[in-house]
Formats: structure tokens, C-alpha cells, sequence
């Protein structure tokens, strides 16, 4: 991930250096606009974090707080409108995402059990709308270069299947062998930069991370029903697409 991230930094950042530099003579592309479909690769970290009071336990024992971290790829399917309206240089866009678990699993990282595996896979899937604030600049005949930012909300249910579970982690009182479903609706901000080619195709990368959000689960350890304290949500994303 932070590899990710710095690429995407650069991207943005390369991409603010041609739009704001000398390099075009020409005015902006008058082709930025319209409608864009294709499909990306997220990857993906949740961090959630929970609590739940054992009432009938011993003492020193009734407190607990459980944080997961889930993590993997996302397949994504989206449909961009890049700009509906305009103020001054900048285009105000929209992005609606499908988005589809191709990998990943689910890691403890609590008490004395650090990092290890409660689950190595399961479905996940969500849903996406974000609103984009572009610069589009043309660079030279053929490509135009457009740094953006933007804020949305994202819905997302991530399956833990419980297979793989350490066996310390296994049965009572956690029972994550049985499998659970983290669910979460989170607001996140995106930095990133897309590349036109020939006013046709696109590519788009970009880097999101939590501003606010909320998570709820069917986990019940010990017969209890752990409420969220926090949540933490980032990624990196890239997707291709074509003009339509």
C-alpha cells in the first residue's frame, strides 16, 4: 500500500505539473466531457475496530476490543459522466462504481494474537457515487492530462468465510471459523489524475482514504453483538475506460 500510494502522489503530482506548466500551447481540450465506461483494480484496507462487554466474566475479562484488518482487490466497473458543469477551469464530474472481491482475506490485530489469520477469503462486494472536481489541460494533440479531487460515499460488505483461522482463534469464545460479514458505509476523498488519449481512451489512477464512516457486523463472540469505536478505509485504484 505504500508503494501504491507514493505512485499515486507522483501521478498526481506530475499530472499538476502539466497542467499549471508551460508545456501546452494549446488551449483545453474541448473533448473533456462526456461519458466514460471501463473497468479498474482496487486495492483495498479496512481497519475495523470493535467492543463488547462480557458481563459474565471474571474480572479483567469483561472488556473487549477486537480490530480487524481486511485487505485485498477489488474488481471495479464504473461509468463517469467528466464534467456536467464548469466553474471557471475546473469541470465537475460524477462516477458511479460496482465493486467485485477478486482476492483477499482478514487478520487479527488484538490482544496477544497480532497479525494472525481469522479468515482467508470470502465475498465482497459494494457499491459507489463520487463527485470529481478536474482541471483538464491538453498537453499535446493526442493526450489531455486532468488532476482531480473528490468526495463521495461507498458501500461495501466484506464476507470473512472463516477458512484458514488459526486454531487459537478457532471455537469459543471468537468463533471466527464460523465465518462473519463486516458491512460499511464510509464518505472517502480521492486525489488522482487521469490521461486522455486521442479523445478516446482513458486511464485514471487514484489514491482514497477515509474522512468519515460507520461499520455494523453479524459477529457475535461469545454471544455478544460488538459494537464499531472506529473505522479506516484506504486505496489505490486504476482503471481504463473508453469514451462512449
Amino acid at each position: 500500500m505504500k508503494i501504491a500510494v507514493r505512485v499515486a502522489l507522483m501521478f498526481f503530482a506530475l499530472a499538476m505539473t502539466s497542467a499549471n506548466g508551460q508545456v501546452a500551447k494549446e488551449p483545453n481540450s474541448v473533448s473533456y466531457g462526456g461519458w466514460v465506461a471501463g473497468i479498474g483494480v482496487e486495492s483495498y484496507r479496512f481497519v475495523s475496530n470493535w467492543y463488547w462487554y462480557q458481563s459474565g466474566a471474571s474480572a479483567g475479562s469483561r472488556e473487549h476490543w477486537p480490530r480487524h484488518i481486511l485487505s485485498g482487490l477489488l474488481l471495479t466497473g464504473f461509468v463517469e459522466q467528466q464534467s456536467f458543469r464548469t466553474i471557471g477551469p475546473v469541470a465537475i464530474g460524477a462516477r458511479a462504481e460496482l465493486l467485485l472481491g477478486v482476492s483477499g482475506g482478514t487478520k487479527e490485530d488484538w490482544k496477544s494474537y497480532d497479525n494472525k489469520s481469522i479468515s482467508s477469503g470470502g465475498a465482497r462486494m459494494g457499491v459507489g457515487a463520487h463527485v470529481k472536481f478536474a482541471l483538464p489541460k491538453r498537453v499535446s494533440s493526442t493526450m489531455t492530462i486532468a488532476p482531480h479531487a473528490a468526495v463521495g460515499l461507498q458501500y461495501t460488505s466484506l464476507k470473512s468465510n472463516g477458512q484458514g483461522t488459526d486454531p487459537e482463534l478457532s471455537g469459543s469464545p471468537y468463533y471466527y471459523d464460523q465465518g462473519w460479514t463486516e458491512t460499511s458505509l464510509v464518505c472517502p476523498i480521492s486525489l488522482g489524475a487521469s490521461l486522455e488519449f486521442n479523445e478516446k481512451y482513458v486511464i485514471i489512477s487514484e489514491f482514497r482514504f477515509l474522512i468519515a464512516g460507520g461499520a455494523w457486523t453479524d459477529w457475535e463472540p461469545a454471544g455478544y453483538a460488538p459494537s464499531s469505536t472506529s473505522l479506516s478505509h484506504s486505496a489505490f485504484l486504476i482503471s481504463v475506460g473508453m469514451k462512449l
